[in-house]
């Protein structure tokens, strides 16, 4: 088991679930909360306190279910010894995505947590922001990750050869970087489009990495069939 990452896993579900608890607490008694934003930052769903409770308990139950299902994964890959020289990579992975989603949940009861009053705008340029750094640092790391069936750019031809994952994971990992550094800017310059530059450019690198997988991949002598 990677004990850092679980240890960094469960203070944050700890520390999370504190911050949430003591905020749904001390929320003023009104008819209404707003618990839904639309991609302007509006609030269009509503819903009683007690709503807003299991709105605000969904995160740390994710986090308790990324724990466990980060925990488990390496118990069950096949390509063990693959697996194993990828820890450090796997391990940053897990650290950076658990701390992306406590940001979100942090992000989230923030809005429930000024001096009593409801905040109804959503911030959407840090939802931008927080998905470009999580690109960005796993851009950094996709190079490291060798072939294996859990972890990283998994297509049928990656996993029928190694020059296809090597060369895949090469460039997915640098169109993740200059995802996630463009859409930083944009965050802080274009915030009201960040959002959707960053959903399509995701969108974007899994296209390119499939396509460009099948092409290495046909071209490998070595490719198993």
């Amino acid at each position: 088991m990677s004990r850092k990452p679980f240890i960094f896993s469960l203070l944050c579900i700890l520390g999370l679930a504190l911050f949430t608890l003591m905020t749904w607490i001390n929320l003023p008694e009104l008819e209404q909360y707003p618990i839904h934003w639309n991609a302007k930052g509006e609030a269009d769903g509503f819903a009683s306190k007690t709503g807003v409770f299991w709105v605000l308990m969904i995160i740390p139950i994710n986090q308790i279910f990324i724990t466990a299902v980060c925990w488990f994964i390496p118990s069950i890959e096949p390509l063990r010894e693959n697996f194993e020289q990828s820890r450090s990579a796997y391990n940053i992975i897990w650290t950076v995505l658990m701390a992306f989603v406590t940001a979100a949940g942090v992000m989230i009861v923030l809005m429930y947590h000024d001096g009593g009053s409801i905040l109804t705008e959503a911030p959407l340029k840090w939802v931008a922001g927080g998905l470009s750094l999580l690109f960005l640092f796993i851009g950094n790391v996709m190079g490291k990750v060798r072939q294996n069936f859990l972890l990283g750019i998994r297509t049928p031809w990656t996993l029928s050869s190694e020059l296809s994952w090597e060369k895949t994971h090469r460039l997915g990992g640098r169109l993740f970087v200059i995802t996630g550094v463009v859409g930083i800017l944009m965050a802080i310059l274009l915030p009201n489009i960040a959002v959707y530059f960053v959903i399509t450019a995701l969108l974007g690198v899994v296209a390119v990495s499939f396509v460009y997988s099948y092409l290495v991949w046909k071209d490998d002598p070595n490719k198993r069939q």
